[in-house]
């Protein structure tokens, strides 16, 4: 009964830590892709013109659209914000809001707010810690199983 005790504590602790490993990798992946798109990207002030419905009845969401006028052509530019919230938009109209972009590409604008930017970063990280934490007290608890065996007379 003990060996088998060891046997699953060592295979839990490998199956929480190859996906805390790639969840990481993945998490890093996203933090160097939003640390360069803050350092890259051009920035610009929007205001918000309109709020725009989407669903229906209980599921409606209201998306903020944000208008700015992009710096290198001066032509203004009207993007619908990612994120929705319901009952009440994030943005009421005529709200300032900073908005980045590619050089070039005017209509891939969103906000540059922290949830924006740096969500899926954030979520991915903690589930990676949260993996991790499950594979790192598996393997302690296979460890000082083995050892109690080993010791055992």
């Amino acid at each position: 009964m003990k060996n088998w005790f060891l046997f699953s504590s060592k295979v839990c602790g490998w199956l929480f830590a190859v996906p805390a490993v790639i969840w990481l990798c993945v998490a890093c992946y996203f933090w160097v892709n939003r640390i360069d798109r803050q350092f890259s990207w051009e920035k610009a002030t929007a205001v918000v013109t309109d709020i725009c419905e989407v669903g229906e009845g209980d599921n409606t969401y209201q998306h903020s659209c944000l208008t700015f006028t992009e710096p290198q052509t001066g032509k203004s530019v009207t993007v619908k914000n990612q994120f929705g919230s319901s009952p009440q938009p994030i943005y009421p109209i005529g709200d300032s809001v900073e908005v980045i972009f590619p050089a070039g590409q005017p209509e891939e604008a969103m906000e540059n707010t922290f949830i924006v930017n740096y969500m899926l970063p954030v979520l991915f990280t903690i589930a990676a810690f949260m993996f991790g934490v499950v594979s790192f007290v598996s393997f302690v608890v296979a460890r000082k199983m083995e050892r109690k065996i080993t010791a055992a007379p």
